[in-house]
């Protein structure tokens, strides 16, 4: 089910080694993208969601249709490095996990304009759309979901 493999992908990324591991430990932090684009939308998410929900990569294990509204955020794809540009893309999927349906739909849909109208900051030069709003029914927890990704593009020091 969605939830379980959102689970298994929270647990997945906590053992794995960031980009910069001991393989290439001349590489400075700005180049462990793995997690920092997740973390850098994480931080632009949570003012724009206004402590209405909570934000993290993996779904919270008690999250019930009748919990408070959740955004997962997680990488779904590799990143990829544009050196003559001095930036990193990386695929960010955003799951909204909520009682219904309209709900899930609409708040997935303001978060992700909302999202790409941000401006850049230091770390991150801009957020362009991928895969647009999409419903999806979670059978397990018989969640109502929405889903949409985005390219986080992070500038490379």
């Amino acid at each position: 089910s969605r939830r379980s493999r959102s689970v298994m992908v929270e647990r997945k990324r906590g053992k794995r080694r960031p980009a910069c591991s001991p393989r290439q430990p001349n590489l400075p932090v700005s180049r462990c993208v793995s997690v920092s684009a997740e973390s850098e939308l994480i931080d632009a998410i949570i003012p724009l969601v206004a402590g209405t929900a909570s934000v993290r990569v993996g779904v919270p294990t008690s999250w019930n249709p009748s919990s408070p509204t959740h955004y997962q955020v997680f990488q779904a794809g590799p990143s990829t490095s544009q050196a003559q540009h001095s930036r990193t893309s990386t695929l960010v999927q955003v799951t909204v996990w909520a009682s219904d349906t309209v709900k899930a739909q609409s708040l997935a849909s303001d978060l992700h304009t909302r999202l790409l109208r941000l401006r850049s900051t230091d770390r991150v030069s801009a957020i362009l759309p991928r895969l647009g709003v999409m419903p999806v029914h979670d059978p397990e927890t018989h969640a109502e979901l929405a889903t949409f990704t985005v390219d986080v593009r992070l500038r490379v020091s």
